[in-house]
Formats: C-alpha cells, sequence, structure tokens
C-alpha cells in the first residue's frame, strides 16, 4: 500500500492518512503501526515489489491494495494504475471484477 502511495514519488497527507486509518482499523498493534508509519516516511518504490509476487492471488490483492491507497490525482499515479494490471497480468476482467469488489467503475 505504501509503495502504491509513492508512485508519484510523494506520498500526500490524504494517501498517508488514508493508509493508517485502514491500519489501524484492521487492529493491528501500536508497535507495528508506528513501525508502518516509520515505512511511509522512507517508501520503496512499487516497481521494487512486482518481482515479489508469486502468485496470481498475490498479484490481485496487489492490484487491489494499490487501488485502496492511490487517489489518483496526478499523471503518475493515473499512467501507475493504467499500466498496473498488465505488469501483474490480470486480464480486462479480471480488471473489471476487483474494480467491481471494490465498488468502482472498471477503467475504460
Amino acid at each position: 500500500m505504501i509503495a502504491a502511495a509513492n508512485v508519484d514519488g510523494h506520498i500526500d497527507p490524504t494517501e498517508r492518512a488514508g493508509i493508517l486509518d485502514r491500519v489501524t482499523a484492521s487492529g493491528l498493534p501500536a508497535e507495528e503501526r508506528e513501525a508502518l508509519a516509520r515505512e511511509i516516511d522512507t517508501p520503496w518504490p512499487p516497481y521494487a515489489l512486482l518481482g515479489q509476487l508469486r502468485s496470481r492471488d498475490m498479484a490481485e490483492q496487489f492490484y487491489l491494495v494499490s487501488l485502496l491507497a492511490i487517489e489518483a490525482d496526478t499523471e503518475a499515479e493515473h499512467a501507475y494504475l493504467r499500466a498496473l494490471p498488465g505488469m501483474l497480468g490480470l486480464r480486462p476482467d479480471d480488471v473489471t471484477r476487483l474494480h467491481a469488489q471494490l465498488g468502482l467503475t472498471a477503467p475504460t
């Protein structure tokens, strides 16, 4: 989630708050939330994580987390979200299904 939010080289306050709110709501212990907050300050680029995805399920989860983490308000973020399905090997019907899971309209 952090890497996806950093796709444009910056995690803005809205993205940061969204990540931390989701983590808090998940019940993650305070110590781990603090470690996550520190990671937000020095995030990995999202492309560095792609090679670590070992299954279709992991690829789908990565895509879902990217959709949740990114407030696509820059061209870099839009470009990343357009390119990500191809990088993950997701078909158009996968993308439509994943967007529907989140109540989002699939890209055209």
